[in-house]
């Protein structure tokens, strides 16, 4: 059994020699220690006693404490340097203290067998006494072990055990605030409507990145080495889809269970509450990351829809003159003269419609909106592409037929004095039809963002092909 030793006054603190042998004569009692801590704290939990241990190392101070039968001991200063805190020695009781031996600088100690007494307290040389905080009435034997282990220690030396010796801080009114359902619920709608624009915006990034990565795939092509890297890759994701439809053969509930994983999945990162944060604050950049993404998803699906919209504009523009004389017959056959055909068969060229926010500045994509008229919405917005819808190779005729498809309030229009007997037209008796609703807000997006939206799907599509990770921007 290791023999304890005691500190001298004489010691010189910084004497590396006398720090080594303080050291392993703490290193060697350590095992002892720990058992006698352990034993220490169970007593504490029935006893009722405030006995803290937050850190591993204070189990081996309050152990060396308990063996010393001596001062307090500085739990949260421990460390590995010095299982003390404050640098002082702790003394064991060697073999002859079993027949009631004193140490030096102790007014009493106890045997091995008498470890149960009273620890008094150790009398520095001035004959100031530091109380022990180990209760007098704690038994600082270990439990004898049992043969079911029933007295194996729960408590891991790993977690933070005891009571703390510290209050929790009283929370302000702006904390509760933060932490209120109602402030948590306001500020993740306000994140959520502020990133669905940001997520259009994003998948715009995104599209030029995909440009870039299909324009990087392209070019490889033009080396042999390119051309075989290519057909390995193109190679490996055709065995991965087979082995996968094979596993699916063999195990069709993977199909099911692959399924709910990417729908739930996808439910936590495009519909908005399904989790919450704890603190508006989190809640706000929480529900603003799931509407951006929300943004971006529906610009790539707008830009689907897009896409061919675009193509057909453009042709419509370009075959304008060869398909004038059918839109004039069209024209003539729902009623209109030939006069009167031939003006309305002319390229559009007037304001267009204000689909966004109407000219009034009472409401978007024609749902009202109250308070939008005291905005100041500037002129060059409002009269812009951004917000006036004026679809491409339309005449006249076809404008006006769009325009009653979309303006639930406009039911036709005039015509010069001197066409269709001086009268104007009207929608309803030349068969034009209102759109739906969805109908209504689709046609009505401006050209400029539809041709935005086709970009960012088209962007986005040539991002699928494999890339070179050297060669990717970081």
């Amino acid at each position: 059994m290791p023999q304890g030793w005691s500190s001298q006054s004489g010691d010189d603190p910084d004497d590396f020699d006398t720090w080594m042998v303080r050291r392993n004569a703490q290193l060697a009692l350590r095992a002892e220690a720990d058992a006698v801590a352990r034993n220490l704290w169970n007593q504490s939990i029935q006893s009722g006693d405030d006995l803290y241990a937050g850190n591993p190392s204070d189990l081996t101070v309050i152990g060396l404490a308990a063996l010393d039968g001596a001062g307090s001991y500085a739990t949260t200063g421990a460390n590995d340097d010095d299982q003390g805190g404050s640098g002082a020695a702790f003394d064991r009781p060697s073999a002859a203290a079993g027949e009631g031996s004193v140490h030096a600088g102790f007014g009493a100690t106890a045997g091995r067998a008498d470890l149960g007494g009273p620890h008094l307290s150790r009398t520095s040389n001035n004959g100031f006494q530091h109380r022990s905080p180990i209760s007098q009435d704690q038994d600082l034997r270990p439990v004898p072990s049992l043969p079911s282990g029933a007295n194996v220690p729960t408590v891991s030396e790993l977690e933070v055990v005891g009571r703390p010796t510290y209050q929790a801080p009283h929370t302000g009114f702006l904390d509760s605030l933060n932490h209120s359902l109602a402030a948590r619920i306001v500020g993740g709608g306000a994140g959520y409507l502020f990133g669905l624009p940001a997520g259009v915006g994003r998948g715009g990034w995104h599209a030029l990145e995909g440009i870039g990565d299909g324009l990087n795939f392209a070019r490889s092509l033009v080396l042999p080495e390119g051309r075989a890297k290519a057909w390995n890759e193109a190679k490996t994701a055709t065995h991965n889809a087979l082995q996968y439809g094979r596993s699916v053969a063999a195990n069709p509930s993977r199909l099911v269970d692959d399924a709910v994983s990417e729908g739930t999945a996808a439910i936590h990162n495009f519909v908005p509450f399904t989790t919450m944060a704890d603190t508006a604050t989190g809640e706000i950049g929480h529900e603003l990351a799931i509407g951006m993404n929300g943004g971006e998803a529906l610009a790539n699906v707008a830009g689907f829809f897009a896409a061919p919209e675009v193509v057909g504009g453009l042709n419509a523009a370009r075959t304008f003159a060869a398909t004038r004389e059918a839109n004039i017959a069209e024209m003539m056959e729902r009623g209109l003269n030939e006069p009167t055909a031939r003006h309305l068969s002319k390229p559009y060229k007037g304001q267009g419609d204000h689909a966004l926010i109407q000219k009034s500045q009472k409401s978007i994509f024609g749902f009202e909106m109250p308070g939008l008229r005291r905005l100041p919405i500037p002129k060059w917005f409002m009269d812009s592409s951004l917000n006036v819808s004026i679809p491409r190779g339309l005449s006249q005729y076809d404008f006006y037929k769009y325009h009653y498809g979309v303006d639930p309030q406009f039911y036709g229009g005039r015509l010069p004095v001197d066409l269709n007997g001086g009268k104007g037209f009207s929608g309803k008796r030349l068969g034009f039809e209102r759109y739906s609703n969805p109908g209504r807000t689709w046609a009505r997006i401006p050209p400029i963002w539809k041709d935005y939206y086709a970009g960012v799907a088209s962007g986005e599509a040539a991002g699928i092909f494999p890339q070179d990770s050297s060669e990717t921007p970081q």
